[in-house]
């Protein structure tokens, strides 16, 4: 039971950046977060006493650590999308990883108990908030998936934590062009998995949303003598970046980007590691008109 109740405070005290980051109170699942600060008054009873198994112990650590009260109200946001995506995930008939994930070593920790501990801890360093909620769904997920390993598992956690805000919403604005830049396909299919991406369908086997077609800006900077002004080099800078760690390629052979004036959004998708980031953090979540606003900068 003390478990628990450490949930529950550290929940409440994140409780106001939940809100905020779900429109108004609407949860990942679409559960409507109430004022009450429990955690069995936002989820079902089956998803409440397994989040008790897996991150219980460890919230009740971190309750007892010398954390500020803007680092407790950030760990226990995390917490709160957690427990949210494992409650979506458990409506939707998701199943628990098999293998021998949550298993105690010789430290008596589990995987899970490391990668737990790694995402609350940089989520306590944490200073763009709006990432919060992704920190939280890559938590919940990883616990659903056992293609992801501990090594794979860490690997992303350090991705997520040097990635910008604006970068993971990159991630997820290129996520759609292997999709939509296929040769050899007619445009009718094309335009049919655009039509099913516009009415809200999930990928087959998922709950992850069929990303979107988007009007990317065709660019060619080069022929131009480069790129002015420090808004657009600081976000092609940030596309560099993400094509640097694997994340983003560009079509038509250049895979390695080795000047920022090179940079066409028109040729770039989300690849590798950076796929499994969108989809382990569902960032089909992030909101259209930041996406929108995004291009526009482009």
């Amino acid at each position: 039971m003390m478990k628990k109740d450490s949930m529950n405070r550290l929940f409440d005290k994140g409780r106001i950046i939940v809100k905020a980051l779900s429109n108004g109170g609407i949860g990942a699942g679409g559960t409507i977060i109430t004022g009450d600060p429990l955690i069995g008054g936002m989820i079902g009873s089956v998803a409440s006493d397994q989040i008790d198994l897996w991150l219980g112990k460890l919230s009740e650590d971190y309750e007892n650590r010398a954390l500020s009260s803007w680092e407790s109200e950030k760990i226990g946001a995390v917490l709160g999308f957690a427990a949210l995506e494992i409650e979506d995930n458990f409506n939707g008939q998701k199943i628990i990883r098999k293998d021998n994930f949550f298993n105690k070593n010789e430290f008596n920790r589990s995987s899970y108990d490391e990668i737990a501990e790694g995402i609350y801890n940089k989520a306590q360093k944490e200073y763009e908030i709006k990432k919060l909620r992704y920190y939280g769904n890559l938590l919940a997920n990883i616990a659903f998936d056992s293609e992801v390993s501990l090594e794979e598992a860490n690997k992303l956690i350090k991705i997520a934590e040097i990635l910008t805000y604006r970068q993971i919403q990159l991630l997820a604005l290129f996520s759609a062009q292997s999709l939509y830049v296929k040769p050899g396909f007619p445009d009718s299919m094309m335009d049919q998995l655009a039509k099913f991406a516009d009415d809200g369908m999930k990928i087959a086997g998922s709950d992850i949303s069929i990303p979107k077609r988007r009007n990317l800006p065709d660019r060619s900077f080069a022929s131009q003598g480069g790129i002015s002004g420090y808004s657009n080099i600081s976000i092609y800078q940030d596309l560099m970046d993400l094509n640097k760690q694997g994340l983003i390629v560009q079509s038509q052979g250049q895979d390695i980007i080795i000047d920022i004036s090179r940079i066409n959004p028109k040729l770039l998708s989300t690849i590798g590691l950076g796929m499994q980031l969108y989809n382990l953090m569902k960032l089909d979540g992030i909101p259209e008109n930041e996406l929108t606003e995004l291009i526009d900068k482009l």
